[in-house]
């Protein structure tokens, strides 16, 4: 940002005397060129850093009702949690609130087959890991809530550090997130 334009001597600084061919310094512009250049605000930005990688915050999404915030980024979307362990927790219980509330549905998520087998005491599973029952099932979302949350890339990524707001606008300072998009 420039200096005002001084308005006594229109910045040639110096002005003229009474006595033809005679000038003098300009004490007006003397005074603007020793003032301090005002201070521009400093922008910040919101960032939080995944997978090392800094990204740009841009706001968020939704406030999951299991802990979760699903945020905004530069990046990508990406489904925050305080830590491994809750973002675990919050994947077995959408599982059990499914197989529960929403048991037609559930069926058709894991198969009838893998239902009918676990019934039986016998080894069945929707994914690579078969189990003997839906309780052990749902278990294994406790150690890899990434098959649950990370549906764009399947894995789970550390979260770093945060700037500006983010930490204020996220709720609390999350440990690992997850890519949707």
């Amino acid at each position: 940002m420039s200096a005002p334009a001084c308005t006594h001597c229109n910045d040639t600084k110096r002005i003229a005397m009474f006595m033809p061919g005679s000038w003098a310094d300009c004490d007006w512009c003397a005074v603007l060129d020793s003032a301090p250049e005002p201070e521009e605000d400093e922008e910040t930005t919101d960032t939080i850093t995944i997978d090392g990688e800094v990204c740009d915050f841009h706001r968020v999404l939704h406030t999951l009702g299991n802990g979760g915030v699903e945020i905004s980024t530069d990046s990508g979307d990406y489904i925050v949690f305080e830590s491994q362990e809750a973002a675990g927790k919050a994947a077995r219980a959408y599982w059990a609130d499914m197989a529960s509330n929403s048991p037609t549905e559930f069926a058709e998520m894991v198969g009838k087959d893998t239902l009918v087998a676990w019934a039986m005491g016998q080894s069945a599973g929707p994914g690579s890991t078969q189990v003997s029952s839906l309780e052990e099932w749902l278990d294994l979302y406790l150690n890899v809530p990434e098959e649950h949350f990370a549906g764009y890339n399947g894995e789970e990524c550390d979260v770093g550090a945060l700037t500006g707001d983010t930490e204020d606008d996220i709720g609390f300072d999350p440990a690992v997130a997850y890519r949707t998009s």
